[in-house]
């Protein structure tokens, strides 16, 4: 989910479409770039030049739940999606370790159907780790690109200064 949700923000970003003209070194912008990317999870709303920050069951959350929703509940979410991604690489190269022992264990009377499924294995475990090498590259990626968002604003001084920037950015933006 937060993937799809980063790349999605990232395809913007970098595409020629409402994000592009962001520089994320700039705070407001990375404001912006936030707001974005939870706002299926969490809404910011200025009323009365206050910060309103609502969950997406309409709670009101202080700064410390947001602190909290931020450092626990948005950081085990991401934590969670990047051990599904793991879980599943490990599942396909345990599938050649089980395909790569049964070889020898390959039984046939007739040698020429032995030698059809030693065949048959060896196949499917060239594809399989065929399959490996191409999703390597792409599951570090996404790996990174999860890890990289799980470990932004990691004290709550930077909790604090994204708050105040988002604050900042909703007031002058009504």
């Amino acid at each position: 989910m937060w993937l799809k949700i980063i790349n999605g923000i990232n395809e913007r970003h970098a595409e020629e479409k409402d994000l592009n003209y962001l520089n994320l070194r700039f705070d407001l912008h990375i404001a912006i770039y936030m707001i974005e990317l939870i706002k299926s999870k969490i809404n910011f709303e200025i009323v009365d030049d206050k910060l309103i920050i609502q969950d997406n069951k309409e709670n009101i959350l202080s700064d410390d739940d947001f602190f909290y929703w931020w450092q626990i509940t948005r950081y085990q979410e991401i934590y969670n999606e990047e051990f599904e991604i793991i879980k599943k690489m490990k599942e396909v190269e345990q599938t050649i370790v089980k395909l790569q022992n049964s070889i020898p264990n390959i039984k046939e009377k007739d040698d020429t159907k032995r030698i059809k499924k030693i065949d048959e294995t060896e196949t499917k475990i060239a594809k399989l780790t065929n399959y490996i090498m191409k999703e390597n590259p792409i599951i570090k990626k996404k790996l990174t690109t999860l890890s990289n968002f799980r470990n932004t604003y990691h004290n709550r001084e930077s909790i604090d200064k994204l708050i105040n920037s988002i604050r900042l950015y909703l007031i002058n933006n009504e």
